[in-house]
């Protein structure tokens, strides 16, 4: 019975620390939004970063998906 606690307790830390990210990852995403819409002329912002930082936020949350998919099982 133990390792079911433990493995739940795992689930559980390993949500939290997505979730906390994912939320980090949002607000990332936004502030690159936010400078590239506001670069004055003449200087060009990465046009790479929003799509690996929004790649990177797909993997969050397919892994949040994931535990809570396991969990309502």
């Amino acid at each position: 019975m133990s390792s079911i606690i433990d493995k739940l307790e795992e689930m559980k830390e390993r949500a939290s620390e997505l979730e906390e990210i994912r939320e980090k990852l949002w607000d990332l995403t936004g502030l690159i939004e936010e400078v590239e819409s506001s670069l004055p002329a003449g200087i060009i912002g990465s046009h790479h970063a929003d799509m690996e930082y929004q790649d990177t936020l797909c993997q969050v949350e397919d892994e949040l998906q994931e535990i809570q998919d396991k969990v309502e099982q």
